[in-house]
């Protein structure tokens, strides 16, 4: 994995910011957001008129610093399955979290809930209701889920 160690300014569309910065409670609207905010402190230093590019654009843009965190955010467990997660939740996004992560990876109802556990409040929320932290600990959940599956199974 190539990682960044110096922040990294860069020119935005306002509209990507808006995407990707969290919102109240580290609620995210994309996934790009979850996994840019996991990995970087994002601060939206200057915002940047139309007026002040030729030829002039249609949009307002933002300047950003992406700065490195030293660890995650949180930690997803196991990261290929928070990506797929995260995809499914998000390509669902006015699904409620229940709807959309039934079937995940064969996930059934009563193994979704035992999961869970006392996150099972999330399955009655849309994705972006959700923080990034939450969702991470669901995917981690799942996964050690899938773990005790697997030992299960071999026994």
């Amino acid at each position: 994995m190539i990682w960044i160690s110096a922040s990294l300014p860069l020119t935005l569309q306002r509209e990507v910011v808006e995407k990707i910065l969290p919102g109240e409670e580290w609620r995210c609207f994309s996934r790009l957001g979850v996994h840019l905010n996991m990995r970087f402190e994002i601060e939206p230093l200057l915002e940047i008129p139309p007026d002040a590019f030729r030829p002039r654009p249609q949009v307002s843009s933002v300047f950003v610093r992406f700065t490195p965190r030293e660890t995650l955010l949180a930690d997803p467990g196991d990261h290929a399955l928070f990506d797929s997660l995260l995809r499914r939740v998000y390509a669902r996004r006015r699904r409620k979290m229940r709807n959309t992560l039934l079937g995940f990876r064969s996930l059934s109802k009563e193994g979704l809930e035992r999961a869970l556990g006392e996150l099972s409040w999330t399955l009655q929320k849309r994705p972006e209701e959700v923080s990034l932290m939450v969702l991470a600990e669901i995917s981690k959940r799942i996964y050690d889920h899938f773990e005790e599956q697997k030992i299960k199974y071999r026994i």
